[in-house]
């Protein structure tokens, strides 16, 4: 049968120090790497471990592991990861019934030492017969790094529907249990950590088995009930909408908005489109990410306005709310359901949003506005005759646009105000991801060579440091939040069986990134400390 390596890489990174020239549009110079070493084996360690869970007497291997997600440490210290391996029946055709999965949640030091097991969970042919079926999912820090949870579901069919799901809180520091709480079935599912980092947001049964909202302790795991069932009858995992500051809780009902103080658990109506003429009684939008504005005091819904025909071409006014006062105002009317509102300033005075129209019978012209909540004061950022999206860095300063440009994917990196545009190439496939807690982006780009990089920008001064990844097809990556450790997983299926390990055939020199945009931005760069060290290990599997 078919067999197949994925690889894990680890890479500790240190200061990248880059020079910037005389302006033209592009450059293709050679940057020296530094050595790099192989220092651990963590994919190893984990893929042997997970193995080992699997019975072999009973159960054949059909793929993996693979390493399904990874959640850092606030302070990126630590990493969560879970293994899954799929598996079927001994002797048997693989089908549905006799297909299954081993998991297995660890917990790993940053620069991937120190691996330790949690749980693991089988789900297969046989359990399932023994009412013993299981699956770990949502490994989640706290924000202070104290703690973490994860989902069990077990028992019920193999979709675990009529089974018990539970959360189970850790003390990331002993790893002990602090408590466990069930979660409702029937709806969700809702589990959460408070921004604060101190309690978590659930819906469980309560004495008489109905959905209920609860609020636990992570300290001491003491759950109270929260007054929500009144207001609201179902719920699932959006629904729910913490204030940034972690003393409200936001949510929608029959066309009626909603909040919560945390503190004195009072819920009071601060927006109703009763009076509104609107197409349909699901028009009001609440969007988890869009909802609350940086400082906490303003909200923002949507509302279908108008239905036309087709979704994409529906109508949405968007509104802000004033969450003390609940005074409320039509900010935007916009054309056409892409037409989206993307986010705050991290001012909490004015919001970013796309907006579509037709400019003929077949084309549709894509913008993006910044506008001021108080006045409607417009600011023109950008422009595409393809739809994109756009995603501020973590300071607000700056705004990262995935587009097409003249044909080609690319990024297109600019100031909040839409000045100082410059733009990338990039692989059809690219991931983006800013940083946590800096202005710097990771992303795979087109040289003028046509290779790919994996490299790092710097909003401010557009610096690009490339890091020499041998494997230039990424599946995804994962930036630690302290910026020194990088998981790579690479595509699956691109290592051949016989391949030498990728550690052997790192690349001592490579070429730059292409730099496209407007003129002034000539880069010549000069990588000065790259790497400290590289980790890169089999995860094999055989059928």
């Amino acid at each position: 049968m078919h067999s197949k390596n994925n690889y894990l890489i680890i890479l500790l990174t240190s200061v990248l120090i880059i020079i910037a020239s005389d302006p033209v549009y592009a450059v293709n110079e050679q940057d020296k790497f530094a050595d790099i070493s192989l220092i651990t084996t963590f994919d190893q360690t984990i893929s042997k471990d997970a193995l080992s869970l699997v019975d072999k007497n009973r159960l054949d291997i059909g793929a993996g592991p693979d390493l399904l997600c990874f959640s850092w440490s606030p302070d990126g210290s630590r990493v969560l990861t879970m293994a899954k391996i799929n598996v079927y029946t001994k002797g048997e055709t693989p089908s549905g019934k006799t297909m299954g999965t081993i998991n297995a949640l660890y917990i790993a030091n940053g620069d991937g030492s120190d691996i330790k097991r949690i749980t693991w969970a089988e789900n297969t042919q046989y359990t399932r017969q023994q009412g013993e079926h299981k699956w770990i999912e949502s490994p989640t820090w706290s924000s202070m790094g104290e703690a973490f949870f994860y989902a069990l579901k077990s028992g019920g069919n193999s979709q675990f529907i009529g089974g018990s799901h539970e959360i189970i809180v850790v003390d990331a520091n002993n790893l002990d249990s602090i408590a466990s709480k069930d979660l409702t079935d029937k709806e969700g599912p809702i589990y959460e950590w408070a921004p604060h980092g101190d309690s978590v947001l659930y819906l469980g049964p309560n004495e008489q088995y109905e959905p209920t909202v609860f609020l636990m302790a992570s300290s001491t795991g003491v759950s109270e009930e929260l007054p929500l069932s009144r207001y609201k009858k179902y719920f699932n995992n959006e629904d729910l909408i913490w204030s940034p500051d972690g003393r409200k809780i936001g949510f929608e009902e029959n066309g009626k908005i909603f909040i919560l103080d945390v503190e004195t658990r009072e819920v009071k109506t601060i927006f109703s489109t009763d009076g509104l003429k609107l197409p349909d009684k699901n028009a009001l939008i609440i969007d988890k990410i869009t909802f609350w504005s940086p400082d906490s005091s303003t909200i923002t819904v949507s509302i279908v306005s108008e239905i036309i025909g087709k979704i994409e071409d529906n109508n949405l006014d968007i509104y802000v709310i004033d969450v003390k006062s609940g005074r409320s105002h039509k900010l935007l009317s916009l054309e056409g359901w892409s037409s989206t509102h993307m986010g705050w300033f991290h001012s909490s005075d004015r919001i970013l949003y796309k907006s579509v129209s037709k400019t003929g019978t077949d084309s549709i012209d894509y913008s993006l506005h910044s506008v001021s909540i108080e006045n409607g004061d417009e600011n023109l950022l950008f422009t595409s005759p393809d739809d994109f999206h756009a995603v501020f860095s973590p300071s607000g300063q700056y705004i990262a646009v995935k587009a097409v440009v003249n044909g080609k994917p690319a990024l297109v990196l600019m100031n909040n105000d839409g000045s100082n545009k410059i733009q990338w190439f990039l692989k059809e496939t690219a991931n983006i991801v800013w940083h946590e807690n800096k202005d710097e982006l990771m992303l795979e780009i087109v040289n003028e060579n046509q290779s790919t990089s994996l490299v790092t920008i710097n909003a401010l001064t557009k610096e690009i440091g490339q890091i020499p990844f041998p494997d230039k097809n990424i599946e995804k990556f994962s930036w630690s939040p302290d910026g020194r450790n990088l998981i790579i997983v690479p595509a699956e299926d691109y290592f051949l069986e016989n391949k030498a390990p990728a550690s052997t055939i790192v690349p001592t020199s490579g070429p730059t990134a292409e730099v496209s945009g407007l003129p002034g931005f000539n880069l010549s760069i000069t990588l000065a400390g790259l790497l400290s060290a590289l980790l890169c290990l089999r995860l094999k599997s055989r059928d």
